[in-house]
C-alpha cells in the first residue's frame, strides 16, 4: 500500500484527500452528451482501513465543458454483476486471479 492523493470536486472548487491504500482496477469509457464529448475514468482502490473507494474522474473533450471528480465509498454488491461498478468489479477479479477470460 501506498500513499495517495486525489484532487475531488470541479473546476471551481477542487479539494485533496489523502490516505493510504492501492490500486485494484482502472476503467475507461467515452461517452456524448448534448453538452459534448466526454471520458470517464473509474478507479478502484483498496484503503488500508479494508474499505473499498471509486474515484470517478469526467474529464471532457471541449475546453467548455468542465471536469468532475468524485470519490465514493462501496460495497462489493456494487462491483458485482449488475452493480452500478459491475465492469470494474470485472477488472479487478481478472486481476486479483490472473485469469483473462474471466474478463469476457
Amino acid at each position: 500500500m501506498e500513499q495517495l492523493r486525489l484532487l475531488i470536486g470541479n473546476m471551481y472548487a477542487f479539494r485533496q484527500v489523502d490516505f493510504v491504500g492501492e490500486v485494484l482496477a482502472e476503467n475507461s469509457r467515452a461517452y456524448a452528451t448534448e453538452q459534448g464529448r466526454f471520458e470517464v475514468v473509474e478507479t478502484l482502490y483498496r484503503a488500508d482501513d479494508g474499505h473499498l473507494l471509486v474515484h470517478v474522474d469526467k474529464l471532457p473533450s471541449s475546453e467548455k465543458l468542465y471536469e468532475f471528480s468524485t470519490l465514493r465509498r462501496v460495497q462489493e454488491v456494487d462491483l458485482a454483476e449488475g452493480g452500478e461498478f459491475a465492469e470494474l468489479g470485472r477488472k479487478a477479479r481478472m486481476s486479483a486471479t490472473g485469469d483473462a477470460t474471466e474478463a469476457q
